[in-house]
């Protein structure tokens, strides 16, 4: 009896060691299955190398990557954040117009294209959306007694455009849109108050460069 119960004895340890040994492995196994999710999933950064891109224009900009549209419009100083496979490229287009009050486009849409290489992964590289030195923003503020409904940009210049703008006389900072720069380096700008009494508001010889996200303002008065 003694001894049938030291070999039941020895066979239960063995099945326990069994048993623990594969509880263990199981236990390893599932262990290990955990760490790949966290650690190297599909939904991680650490397969990925992502792009920064900051916008740096003075209005919005929507953004296209690869043909498709990103959810909303890029805000002015805005980032927006992309990642890709190290080496992979990416095209992406953009597209900068300012708005009047209502919503309606306003001066030019300014188009821009780059194509990018994702850097290598959990690395970074940011780069910043400009408008091209041959544009300018136009602002103005309208200190007289009646609203201004019209602006000639680039006056006498080949690069003449007319632009139907209402710019109200509150003193406030009135969009105008992007505008090309002329060859000239210089533009002409008339604000013109079409409603009885006609008044014509001219601003010559105004210097312009051709640095990226150039600004300028008029003041009529």
């Amino acid at each position: 009896m003694k001894q049938t119960l030291h070999l039941f004895n020895r066979n239960f340890i063995a099945l326990l060691t069994l048993v623990s040994f594969t509880f263990l492995s199981c236990q390893k196994e599932s262990i290990s299955l955990q760490d790949s999710i966290v650690n190297g999933g599909d939904n991680t950064v650490n397969k990925k190398g992502t792009i920064t891109l900051v916008n740096n224009t003075p209005t919005a900009v929507w953004v296209y990557i690869d043909g498709v549209a990103s959810n909303k419009a890029l805000g002015a100083k805005s980032t927006l954040v992309l990642s890709g496979d190290a080496g992979q490229q990416v095209a992406v287009e953009m597209y900068a117009y300012a708005t009047d009050k209502s919503g309606n486009a306003i001066g030019e849409t300014v188009q821009m294209a780059n194509d990018y290489i994702y850097p290598a992964a959990n690395e970074n590289e940011t780069h910043s959306i400009d408008i091209p030195g041959y544009y300018f923003f136009l602002t103005a503020t309208n200190n007289t007694d009646a609203p201004v409904d019209q602006l000639v940009v680039n006056n006498a210049y080949p690069e003449e455009v007319t632009d139907d703008v209402v710019i109200d006389n509150n003193g406030k900072i009135t969009i105008c849109g992007y505008q090309v720069v002329p060859t000239a380096l210089f533009t002409n700008i008339k604000a013109v108050r079409n409603k009885d009494p006609y008044q014509e508001y001219d601003f010559t010889d105004i210097k312009l460069s051709s640095e990226l996200n150039q600004k300028i303002r008029i003041d009529i008065y």
